[in-house]
């Protein structure tokens, strides 16, 4: 993914997380029964995520795996794996840009 795409999508998940809209973690969003937009992780998820992202795929969920390096420079957080969105307007923007690549 270009550096230009990756600090847009950084951009869109910051802006949702002033307005308190994402939910960073696994743990976090265990037996979450609001409704969320959009999941991205990072490749190297272990046991627990790989769950989680298996029960949110079986909801329909759009989720997107990312490099390590790709999901920190998003995330700006190097011990987060996950993270979730639960506003539709910001999450179609970032599919938007995930897509065109």
């Amino acid at each position: 993914m270009i550096k230009s795409d990756l600090s847009r999508i950084q951009g869109y998940i910051g802006i949702a997380n002033k307005a308190n809209y994402v939910i960073f973690g696994a743990d976090n969003l265990k037996g979450y029964s609001h409704k969320l937009f959009l999941v991205l992780y990072r490749e190297d998820c272990g046991k627990t995520i790989s769950k989680v992202v298996e029960e949110l795929k079986q909801r329909e969920i759009p989720n997107y795996v990312f490099s390590i390096e790709e999901f920190n420079s998003i995330s700006n957080l190097e011990n987060c794996k996950l993270l979730a969105i639960k506003n539709k307007g910001l999450s179609q923007k970032i599919i938007e840009i995930i897509d065109k690549v």
